[in-house]
């Protein structure tokens, strides 16, 4: 499942991925994996939650972002899923490794888990298509 909100600043994301410990979520101005925008995020064997703004310069292993953009509000886990909530500002002001959010423009969001990709929705200003 996937659940998004926004206003003129801030878009919040929460993400429930059919996986067991870790998942992508990448921001994809063109469709593809090369500059696009993307948090990794995990649950441990202790249950702690973990995250990390990322970038990729291409098909590649994603780098871990210099200033980290993306903020956890929670990460959790159950018997089958693996569940975050997470937010950005829309302009983070890192021209280097982020991209504005334009709600308005179709921007693709992506979702990884293990070697499984789903291209979830775009956003257009009249909703999800």
């Amino acid at each position: 499942m996937f659940y998004f909100s926004f206003n003129d600043s801030v878009i919040t994301f929460e993400v429930h991925a059919k996986t067991k410990g870790w998942f992508g979520f990448g921001l994809s101005w063109n469709g593809g994996m090369p500059n696009s925008d993307i948090v990794l995020a995990w649950v441990d064997e202790a249950g702690e939650a973990h995250f990390k703004d990322c970038y990729a310069t291409g098909n590649s292993l994603p780098t871990v972002d210099r200033i980290q953009n993306w903020h956890l509000i929670r990460g959790w886990e159950t018997d089958d899923t693996t569940a975050f909530k997470f937010w950005r500002r829309l302009d983070t002001c890192d021209d280097a490794e982020d991209n504005i959010i334009d709600v308005g423009s179709n921007t693709f969001f992506t979702l990884t888990s293990g070697l499984d990709f789903v291209q979830l929705v775009y956003i257009t200003r009249k909703g999800n298509q």
